[in-house]
């Protein structure tokens, strides 16, 4: 809004004619809104999947307002450390949080979590869904799904796999799939940082289940392959991708998600404003095509409204797959 009219609008407010502007205007854009920058934290580190996403998405909407829309990196234990940040300030849609399906499952994880992500949050909005795709060092002189099952099954005592940390969506996936080959006893190890990528790369690590945005860039070095991926559907872009449900022959599915919350007591014309930018910015072709390169996939557009019940399926259904991952719960 520019000054003119916001000085107009002041006016207008000051004789006590506010009242005759059309609800609709004030309802669909709060004039004050944002009234300084808002900083979009993203609890994991720069450079992977969801900070990729996140700015992608927040610097559209900011262009639509002046570029106030700000991300900001504060990694820290799965995510934790940056969601506790939100919950420190203001509730006035200055400060939001773009994070993932783990800001949900960390309570599962967590005893002494600092915040209820149920009942401290909001959510605004659905971004996109992250399926994973298995990942093999090109070292190991795997092709195939049935070739790494032979692999591990020969190197019992030196092949390990790498994740994010227990109870993450790389942990899960490698836990249930090691599971159902008959393979529980391969090495994990988590990480907490992006070094995991370098060490598959060179051969440490046998396997890791990763963004599509992350192994592309190791497939297209010639350092690893993607052999599988985790959601029970094909890959749009890569149609010729084995599911990894279809070579276990058993129901498998374990895929992530974006999404954009605010805390607890922001006033609703923002976060209904918030979320109306969110699903005009995903809906553009140019951030489709984005969305499809990187390896996400498409959430259709819904109202905030839906959010809840969203987030409680998903809770119940996370928690099964953790226990189906034998993650111990808090």
């Amino acid at each position: 809004m520019s000054q003119q009219r916001r000085h107009f609008i002041q006016q207008l407010m000051g004789l006590g004619a506010a009242a005759a502007l059309p609800r609709q205007v004030w309802a669909e854009k709060p004039s004050a809104y944002p009234a300084e920058p808002v900083s979009v934290v993203i609890p994991f580190t720069a450079g992977g999947s969801t900070d990729y996403m996140g700015r992608l998405i927040m610097a559209d909407v900011g262009s639509r307002f002046g570029g106030k829309f700000v991300p900001e990196n504060k990694p820290g234990a799965s995510g934790s450390i940056g969601t506790a940040g939100v919950l420190r300030a203001r509730p006035d849609g200055h400060t939001l949080l773009y994070s993932t399906a783990t800001f949900l499952t960390n309570v599962l994880l967590y005893k002494n979590l600092p915040y209820d992500p149920l009942a401290d949050f909001v959510p605004v909005a659905r971004t996109v869904q992250l399926p994973l795709v298995l990942t093999v060092s090109k070292d190991i002189g795997v092709r195939s799904l049935p070739g790494l099952v032979d692999y591990l099954r020969r190197n019992p005592q030196s092949a390990s796999y790498g994740s994010y940390g227990i109870g993450t969506s790389s942990h899960v996936a490698a836990s249930i799939f090691l599971k159902k080959i008959g393979l529980p006893a391969v090495v994990h190890v988590p990480y907490k940082d992006n070094r995991i990528t370098s060490d598959l790369v060179v051969g440490r690590l046998a396997f890791m289940f990763e963004a599509w945005s992350v192994a592309a860039p190791m497939v297209q070095a010639g350092r690893a392959m993607v052999l599988g991926v985790t959601s029970d559907q094909p890959l749009p872009f890569a149609p010729q991708l084995p599911t990894i449900a279809s070579f276990i022959r058993e129901k498998y599915d374990v895929v992530s998600w974006h999404a954009l919350f605010a805390r607890k007591g922001t006033p609703e014309d923002i976060l209904n404003l918030l979320n109306r930018e969110i699903n005009q910015s995903i809906a553009k072709d140019r951030i489709q095509k984005s969305v499809s390169d990187m390896g996400f996939l498409q959430f259709a557009p819904s109202p905030r409204t839906a959010m809840a019940a969203f987030l409680q399926d998903e809770l119940i259904r996370w928690k099964a797959l953790m226990m189906a991952a034998d993650v111990p719960l808090a």
